[in-house]
């Protein structure tokens, strides 16, 4: 156990964390978020600003740097391997708008960080000290700019609950010593001689069953990062909302568009329930329970301008959008706990064949032969859901474009390479959505290959289909 006085804080240092690509993190999908749930958001296609803090080895705003070159992108972490790896990528990518800095919270505070237009807290809240909250804050109460996004994800009840005892079976395992990825194989190990045993634990608690079959396949440097650290909280969303108001933030929303739709997600007794709810924390509180969800990714506002419907349309008519998948990839009817949705099958067909060709903004789609019929704010509102079905991405104006495809040409060319020597990239960078696009390592393989003019014979039809279908939507989104 290490005392709150070691430099690490009781955070795990001695394992990197794993390299990953955050889609929710990017400043456009923030934009939406905030515009959906009622705030003005920060204007993304002018320069602005964003950090990234606790952000590992730095993938993300890197990425999100060579996407966006008009921004001021910044990535703090207190882990020297995480920040030397940030670095590196920058520079191997020929990054010069990303800021890296090798400071803890405290220090931070006394750092030459510029005003904010986003911040990004993910995987941090949940894992440090009360103290180090306390000092998070405190950086967001100086650095935010009025109007300006912060999202701060963490783990919550009543999701976790049930899982508790698995976590702790991490104390008998660091009683052994060794290194943090063979402390959790001791535990994981430990877990499943008690599931094999009957333990009542597993027997009477299906979700603890569900939950050891996915920590098998969960890579271990995340398992060490998630389950080692000293300090470990489960949080209620009124009480994260509580802590952050002295920074002047308000609760807006949640970061992953699809969770701000209560029609996806909930029954219609549900719904009945939660419009019983005049406070906003008590709602939260209730959709947790509801959903069972262990995990929120909060979205707040420091001050800020409210968006009404004049607003959200001016956003949504000006806004260019597009595919984010293959055409044939995106269907129209959507399953979840709540049963089949299946939005204006028509509309978002039409919208969909549409972007097709290219990104087009929803004014420009609103006058199309097959849609002019329709009223704009219809148009907005399919726009809205195919975004948080996965289906579309919010895009940056076509202004600044050929700069982005220019420093996204030089990550992607370095993310490629990466591939072809066995070590593929989480994701690669789009001067269209200015956010990144997960793509397997066979198709950037694929893509790497056609960059020279090899073909491959992939022995089907369907295969060939696949493949110019992939390649189509990568260069759809300025990927090619």
């Amino acid at each position: 156990m290490m005392a709150e006085t070691d430099w690490s804080g009781g955070y795990v240092l001695d394992v990197a964390y794993v390299h990953n690509f955050l889609a929710g993190l990017a400043p456009l999908n923030l934009a939406l978020a905030g515009l959906l749930c009622g705030v003005r958001p920060p204007d993304v296609d002018a320069p602005f600003s964003y950090l990234d803090l606790g952000c590992g080895n730095g993938f993300t705003p890197a990425l999100l740097a060579a996407a966006n070159p008009h921004a001021d992108v910044w990535g703090a972490d207190f882990n020297p391997d995480h920040i030397r790896n940030a670095r590196a990528t920058a520079q191997g990518a020929g990054i010069d708008n990303a800021t890296f800095v090798e400071a803890s919270f405290a220090d931070l505070l006394a750092a030459n960080l510029p005003a904010l237009d986003f911040v990004a807290i993910h995987g941090i809240w949940s894992w440090v000290s009360g103290e180090n909250r306390q000092r998070i804050v405190d950086l967001l109460s100086t650095c935010v700019k009025p109007g300006g996004l912060v999202v701060l994800s963490y783990n919550c009840h009543p999701g976790w609950d049930a899982l508790l005892p698995l976590r702790r079976l991490r104390l008998s395992a660091a009683a052994e010593g060794g290194s943090p990825v063979e402390r959790v194989e001791r535990a994981l190990a430990k877990a499943r001689r008690l599931h094999q045993a009957g333990a009542d634990y597993f027997g009477n608690n299906a979700a603890a069953s569900t939950a050891l079959d996915r920590l098998e396949k969960e890579d271990r440097a995340y398992l060490a990062h998630e389950y080692l650290n000293e300090h470990w909280t489960l949080s209620h969303p009124g009480d994260v909302s509580s802590a952050v108001a002295p920074a002047g933030l308000t609760y807006v929303g949640q970061a992953r568009i699809i969770d701000n739709f209560d029609e996806f997600w909930l029954r219609a007794e549900e719904r009945a329930l939660l419009d019983e709810e005049v406070d906003l924390a008590s709602a939260q509180a209730l959709r947790d329970l509801m959903l069972d969800r262990r995990f929120r990714r909060d979205v707040f506002v420091r001050g800020g301008v409210t968006a009404g419907e004049d607003d959200a349309a001016a956003w949504f008519a000006n806004r260019r959008f597009a595919l984010a998948k293959p055409r044939d990839a995106c269907s129209l009817t959507l399953e979840t706990r709540a049963g089949a949705f299946m939005p204006t099958p028509d509309l978002c067909a039409a919208i969909l064949d549409a972007l097709v060709q290219g990104a087009a903004t929803g004014a420009a789609l609103a006058r199309l032969p097959t849609l002019c019929a329709t009223q704009p704010r219809e148009v907005h509102a399919a726009l809205a859901v195919l975004a948080a079905m996965g289906h579309i991405q919010p895009a940056l104006a076509e202004i600044g474009e050929g700069e982005r495809r220019m420093a996204t040409g030089r990550f992607n060319t370095a993310a490629l390479a990466s591939a072809r020597m066995g070590e593929p990239a989480p994701a690669l960078a789009s001067p269209v959505t200015g956010s990144g696009v997960a793509v397997s390592a066979a198709d950037q393989i694929l893509l790497d290959a056609a960059r020279f003019g090899v073909t491959f014979d992939v022995g089907s039809d369907d295969g060939t289909i696949v493949a110019d279908q992939t390649l189509g939507a990568l260069a759809m989104l300025g990927i090619d």
